[in-house]
């Protein structure tokens, strides 16, 4: 019975490892030398119900790639996220830019260690206004995941918008971009609710 109760809870607290693993980003890249750093709120919907603050560094790789750490702690006890992302197709008059990340993911719920792999198809396109570039961008957050009691696989549909504002009439905000996003589970996740800033140098 013991045995039984303890394989419930720890399939219950498995599930949505996946879900923290937000996107918060476009297909827009850091040029070599470029670096980028980004803080997030994240509200989550579903259980663990909550709350988590996280934080990633990107830093500009190749012409077509760049990389990124990222970590966070919350409602989810904490997390640790190292990813490559590769936009072969960039954003020009004629199409959105078109790539992905992937990354190893390592998490601790509720003292389940949890880790996999996770791979980000995603698509954005920036519109220049009077008010600054505003850039919608999706993806399809998929993640391999494995802990103690069982190994899963877990999907969310991401939808989100940055705002980078019109330089001249906000020159303090010349280095910085603005996000918000929304997850929708799809398989094993939860959803969840993000917003937050970057800084460009």
């Amino acid at each position: 019975m013991r045995r039984l109760a303890l394989m419930i809870c720890l399939t219950l607290f498995s599930t949505p490892g996946q879900a923290y693993f937000s996107l918060m980003d476009t297909g827009n890249l850091k040029d070599e030398g470029e670096h980028r750093i980004l803080g997030e709120g994240q509200v989550l919907m579903d259980a663990p119900e909550g709350f988590n603050l996280n934080a990633r560094f990107a830093t500009g790789l190749t012409e077509d790639s760049e990389i990124q750490f990222e970590g966070g702690v919350g409602s989810v006890d904490y997390y640790l996220g190292a990813f490559w992302k590769w936009i072969p197709f960039p954003d020009t008059v004629d199409q959105p830019a078109i790539g992905g990340r992937m990354g190893v993911v390592f998490a601790d719920l509720n003292n389940l260690s949890t880790y996999g792999v996770n791979v980000t198809p995603m698509i954005s396109k920036s519109f220049d206004t009077n008010y600054g570039d505003f850039t919608p961008y999706g993806g399809i957050e998929m993640g391999l995941l494995n802990n103690v009691s069982d190994t899963f696989f877990s999907m969310q549909a991401i939808a989100g918008l940055e705002w980078k504002p019109n330089k001249w009439d906000y020159p303090a905000l010349e280095d910085m971009q603005f996000l918000i996003e929304y997850g929708f589970e799809v398989d094993d996740a939860f959803d969840y609710l993000s917003f937050g800033a970057s800084y460009d140098f």
